[in-house]
């Protein structure tokens, strides 16, 4: 299977993520000593830790539950990501024993270019086994591949890439631009398509692949689709089936997604109001 920029857990990636600025705006002002708040981002773990990869990880590709089959699985990383800390995604990976794909240029310069580090960091890509031979043993196993779209820059009045992640639990900021172009488009469409085309490649060797996504139109790409609220499923069939279920199976998935999400909220209301 494969982990498209997957990451736990999620007490460690919130604070890095750049979603989370609307929410530190509720939760801040109400606890305010910030010796007090990873006590309380541990708490909301106890609760994340069902669901989450961060409950299962140790079991994903050895020592299967009961009932369930041992994986091999392929992480794939968005170097300096927004949304889902590099972090969080790295500790996935050392936890599942997925061997870091690297070039000539060793853990400095063979993974990402070796300007491309943030400023401070001592040792990139700390801990992590690295894959050998894709000819030999390597290709029947499991793999962590990272991606870097490169700086920020201008291409045909566009801006695409990001800077790395900062070493701080902080989201990363690049996006703001002082230029007429405003901010980044954050991926670069080349790389995306260079994405799609692997994960349609190993999808029609028989291999499983799991992505999230928050944009819509990729989910179009799958075969199947959930969508998930607060941890419950609201939906799960082919895009077509999920349409359908919004109300109109001609409307686009980024409305089909909001009308579920809205039933679903409508639905636990009611039931929390009659309760």
């Amino acid at each position: 299977s494969v982990l498209y920029v997957p990451g736990m857990n999620y007490s460690t990636l919130l604070t890095r993520s750049t979603d989370f600025e609307d929410y530190a705006t509720i939760l801040y002002p109400r606890y305010q000593d910030e010796l007090e708040r990873p006590s309380i981002f541990a708490l909301m773990q106890t609760m994340w830790d069902r669901g989450e990869p961060n409950g299962y990880a140790n079991n994903m590709t050895s020592n299967p539950l009961p009932g369930t089959p041992a994986h091999k699985v392929m992480i794939e990383m968005a170097y300096g990501d927004h949304q889902v800390a590099n972090v969080a995604t790295e500790v996935e990976a050392r936890t599942i024993g997925a061997p870091l794909r690297m070039a000539t240029g060793g853990l400095t310069g063979g993974v990402v270019s070796d300007n491309r580090h943030p400023a401070g960091l001592i040792e990139p890509f700390y801990g992590h086994e690295t894959l050998g031979d894709l000819s030999g043993p390597a290709a029947d196993g499991n793999a962590f591949f990272v991606w870097d779209i490169g700086p920020q820059r201008e291409e045909s009045g566009i801006l695409y890439g990001t800077d790395p992640a900062p070493l701080t639990n902080t989201p990363p900021t690049t996006g703001e631009s002082n230029t007429p172009l405003g901010t980044t488009s954050g991926i670069d469409p080349l790389a995306r398509r260079a994405f799609w085309r692997t994960i349609t490649a190993l999808a029609e060797g028989g291999v499983t692949i799991i992505i999230t996504t928050h944009f819509m139109e990729e989910a179009e790409y799958c075969d199947r689709i959930a969508i998930q609220d607060a941890g419950r499923v609201l939906a799960l069939g082919t895009p077509h089936q999920v349409r359908e279920q919004a109300g109109d199976a001609a409307m686009d998935m980024d409305s089909a997604f909001i009308a579920i999400v809205e039933q679903g909220r409508a639905r636990h209301n009611h039931r929390e109001a009659a309760a």
